[in-house]
């Protein structure tokens, strides 16, 4: 209780804060230095209540896709232009080719599409995998499985498309 008041009796404050109350910026001493923002902020850190939620939520609100089974003539077409790539491969070219393939969600159920350009290294029948030859541009994976590939396009397949429909 402050100085002067008696138990009862109705305070008023500019009296009772009048040496303090016309502070306008008060300087701490050298014995207690001024906290940075930072280390005033992380004094309320353990207090945050809903740890976690801002990424629960970004999870949550992330799109994903199911993955598309494609019908016997789209498996048809896909299978003439992995034989063309793999003869350019016996032939001692590798060939460059845009493959759309699909991205399962490590979370989610479903997952995304992903197109990426790259060469073809090698081509593993028993495996059913492409190997791929790293890209400094772009993401590569060194492997694509053949079951979650939907399209392949590029320069050494993409006749076969007009061929394929007009048969």
């Amino acid at each position: 209780m402050a100085v002067g008041i008696r138990p009862g009796e109705i305070m008023n404050a500019k009296e009772v804060y009048a040496d303090i109350i016309n502070i306008f910026d008060w300087e701490p001493n050298s014995k207690h230095p001024r906290m940075s923002p930072e280390k005033r902020a992380a004094q309320f850190a353990p207090f945050a209540a809903l740890s976690g939620f801002d990424e629960m939520v970004k999870d949550l609100s992330r799109q994903t896709v199911e993955q598309i089974e494609p019908g016997e003539e789209e498996k048809a077409l896909l299978n003439r232009k992995m034989n063309r790539l793999s003869g350019l491969l016996k032939s001692g070219a590798q060939p460059e080719a845009a493959f759309t393939y699909f991205v399962p969600d490590k979370v989610k159920s479903g997952g995304k599409y992903v197109t990426v350009t790259a060469r073809v290294r090698r081509i593993d029948t028993a495996a059913q995998k492409f190997y791929l030859v790293p890209s400094e541009d772009e993401d590569v994976p060194e492997a694509l499985p053949f079951d979650r590939i939907s399209a392949i396009a590029g320069e050494a397949v993409d006749d076969l498309d007009d061929t394929f429909w007009s048969e």
